[in-house]
């Protein structure tokens, strides 16, 4: 990064824009057909036509309609309480 540390910038940026605009994508089409014929052609789509501060306005929204935050706290819990109290089988 210090040899060219504007062209390794914009290779690092255009990398992560792209894996960010299929996720927007998946978040946008929504459908399981959908998803498996539409999500190249529409993240490329959105590449090309939305800028960086764009994609980050759009994966923060994505992030919160998603709640992460509470989707990891409760696998958390249900491991967590998975491991603390097994099922017992009683011998009849």
């Amino acid at each position: 990064m210090e040899a060219d540390p504007v062209g390794e910038s914009k290779r690092i940026v255009f990398k992560n824009a792209y894996l960010s605009d299929q996720i927007i994508a998946i978040a946008i089409l929504n459908s399981e057909w959908k998803i498996k014929l539409l999500t190249p052609l529409f993240a490329k789509y959105l590449l090309w036509y939305l800028t960086p501060q764009k994609i980050l306005k759009l994966s923060v929204i994505v992030l919160t309609i998603g709640n992460i935050g509470d989707f990891i706290n409760a696998i958390r819990y249900l491991r967590a309480n998975r491991t603390t109290s097994p099922n017992r089988i009683a011998d009849e």
